[in-house]
């Protein structure tokens, strides 16, 4: 795993926030590294943003 995306998960899992999405793991299946997170009810923010 490229050390930036390392960094970048070790601040999820740090992170307390009303305002964040939740972590809860991350792990590694073949060439893919897959992030868990709580999921928000709500849609798509792409939809929010258009």
């Amino acid at each position: 795993m490229g050390s930036l995306l390392c960094y970048q998960i070790e601040l999820l899992k740090k992170v307390q926030h009303e305002n964040f999405v939740q972590y809860i793991d991350s792990f590694i299946e073949d060439k893919f590294i897959w992030v868990v997170s709580e999921f928000i009810d709500g849609g798509c923010l792409t939809d929010i943003f258009e």
